[in-house]
């Protein structure tokens, strides 16, 4: 094997882990922006559940004397 065989056999294998590095970033950061926005949904859930509950406990106690 010559030199520029052995070169441009390093160069693919150099560029192939770059792109594969680049990959694994750009999934990564997919995955942590649906994790934000399922946190997101999740808290919004829940502070929307418990303003429910306290507007339906207020009404209640304002209607029933």
């Amino acid at each position: 094997m010559n030199t520029s065989t052995i070169f441009k056999g390093v160069c693919c294998i150099a560029a192939v882990c770059f792109i594969s590095n680049t990959a694994h970033g750009q999934i990564l950061k997919k995955l942590g922006k649906r994790a934000q926005k399922a946190a997101e949904r999740t808290v919004e859930r829940r502070v929307e559940k418990e303003t429910q509950e306290k507007t339906d406990e207020v009404l209640d106690s304002v209607l029933e004397p």
